[in-house]
This record gives structure tokens, sequence and C-alpha cells, in this order.
């Protein structure tokens, strides 16, 4: 987790891998982490947090506790881009491209997206 500013404005950018074997211990972690979160900033604070969190659902309830805490809707697949009081210019997708200079970037889908400051 790394608090930074962009044009002036204080942004918490988080990334991070949650376990895979067992959905309720990675909703566990994932509260860990969002509180963790807070201590960097305040609710008004601009977070981007993304990885891979390793809960595919939308409807999970993690996401509709998230939700409530101001971040935005979760896409497909278990790799997640989620931002709070930034807006999606261009929501969370993968990419075509997995490889750069002739290194596999993840072994999992690559995902990009555009948000900008709210």
């Amino acid at each position: 987790t790394v608090r930074t500013e962009i044009d002036g404005v204080a942004i918490v950018l988080a990334n991070m891998h949650l376990t895979h074997t067992d959905p309720r211990l990675a909703r566990t972690e994932l509260e860990k982490a969002v509180a963790f979160i807070e201590k960097r900033g305040n609710s008004s604070t601009p977070v981007l947090l993304g990885g891979d969190l390793n809960l595919a659902e939308p409807d999970d309830p993690a996401f509709s506790r998230l939700s409530t805490q101001g971040f935005s809707q979760p896409g497909a697949g278990i790799d997640h881009l989620l931002g709070r009081t930034i807006k999606p210019v261009r929501p969370p997708a993968p990419v075509a491209e997995h490889e750069r200079d002739g290194v596999r970037l993840s072994d999992h889908p690559v995902i990009e997206a555009e948000f900008e400051l709210a």
C-alpha cells in the first residue's frame, strides 16, 4: 500500500493477492486490508485497490460491503481494480497482451483500466 499525491490530491494505491483455497478466508483478508487502507486516509481519500482477490462472483458479500464504503463494482473474474472516490473512465477489462519484451507478465489475464479523480 502506498499513499501518494496526484495533481496535489492524496491517493492510496493498494495491491493484494488473497487466499485462493477458501472464499471466507479471502473475504476476511480483504476486510483486514481495507481496514489497513483506511488508516492511510479517511473515507473521502481516493483509493485504487487492485489485485488477485480470488473472489469471482460480482454479488459476493465482500463486494457488497465494499460498495457501501464507496468502492466501485467489480468486473468478471478474480482479478480486480476497484476505486473509491475515483471514477472509471475506462472500466477494468482484460487486455490481449500477456508479454512485454519476451517476458510473461502473469499467469492471469492482464486487466487495465483508466480512472480519474472525482
